[in-house]
């Protein structure tokens, strides 16, 4: 039996207790989650995962 390949999210959100739980929900839901703090986290983050 095969699996689906996990979903790639990126959250961007300055609020570590916004980020973090919405991280673990979206892992749980079986997400591949990366996150940033700011736009140039973010962008960054763009950069590498591509």
């Amino acid at each position: 039996m095969t699996t689906a390949p996990r979903r790639r999210v990126l959250l961007v959100e300055d609020d570590a207790s916004v980020r973090r739980p919405l991280q673990k929900f979206l892992e749980i839901h079986h997400f591949h989650v990366g996150t940033a703090e700011t736009v140039d986290e973010a962008l960054d983050a763009i950069r590498q995962f591509r």
